[in-house]
């Protein structure tokens, strides 16, 4: 089953925060210059398996001006909600709590109010009951953090909660791959098959026009790899920013960590 609740909700988001792609030039500066937003789009969401975030407190970083997502990829729905200072933070949801349809959580600071009798917490927290679909009741606590400067990668953008077994699956299939060649990037290390998977993905999502110039070039770095270079040298005479290929490998692992969720709920 695709993830369509991850193109249209996920990609989205991040085309209404205006994250783009698209590389106008093949030149080594402009496609750094254009990398930040190439890397924020990577890097959607950070994922968090479920059994990680039912065991400890989770830390979501919420940045002024800007929206951070708590999203249940696994099969969840929210069932209650209890922010602890409602001081500088406020919340919504995707769907009604009532409807029983709600799986996301938006984020975001106010300016500071003065509540009676309520006390303020530095680091204040997020209490969530969420049910899965056989019924059973999980509660899940957020530490939240409000951030005034820009956030370097869109991790900012928050959090999506998938199950264990779906980032269990995604590196047993690259352990059966032990000698293909990969870059470092924020998620894990993407091989060149997870690149040219990322490209396709961001073509399709609209990240990056096919006419872009450096859809070429990564193109032909992956015909030169497939023809036995490495990535590095493939890199150096195609003339592409490592940056612009971690963060394709970054795209593809994300869908095919998302997809994997989509299909064991």
């Amino acid at each position: 089953m695709k993830n369509h609740y991850l193109i249209d909700g996920i990609a989205a988001l991040l085309l209404s925060l205006s994250i783009g792609f698209g590389v106008a030039s093949p030149a080594s500066a402009q496609q750094t210059t254009d990398l930040s937003a190439a890397n924020r789009t990577a890097a959607s969401l950070r994922l968090i398996s479920e059994e990680q975030a039912q065991a400890n407190a989770v830390s979501v970083d919420i940045y002024t001006g800007r929206g951070s997502v708590i999203d249940f990829q696994n099969g969840e729905v929210i069932a209650y909600i209890q922010l602890s200072d409602m001081s500088e933070i406020v919340y919504s949801t995707n769907a009604p709590l009532e409807s029983g349809r709600s799986s996301m959580i938006v984020l975001r600071e106010i300016e500071p109010l003065d509540f009676e009798g309520q006390t303020t917490a530095a680091v204040p927290n997020l209490i969530v009951s969420a049910i899965d679909p056989e019924g059973i009741s999980r509660t899940y606590i957020f530490d939240l953090h409000l951030r005034q400067e820009r956030p370097l990668e869109a991790r900012g953008n928050g959090i999506a909660i998938v199950p264990a077994d779906a980032i269990l699956a995604r590196t047993a299939r690259r352990l059966e791959r032990p000698n293909v060649p990969t870059v470092r990037s924020s998620l894990e290390q993407p091989t060149i098959a997870d690149i040219a998977n990322g490209l396709e993905i961001a073509i399709a999502r609209g990240y990056t026009a096919e006419s872009d110039p450096v859809v070429s070039q990564v193109r032909q770095l992956i015909a030169l790899v497939d023809g036995g270079q490495t990535i590095a040298a493939a890199a150096r005479e195609t003339n592409i920013d490592s940056d612009i290929l971690k963060a394709l490998g970054d795209i593809a692992i994300e869908a095919d960590i998302l997809d994997g969720a989509s299909t064991e709920v």
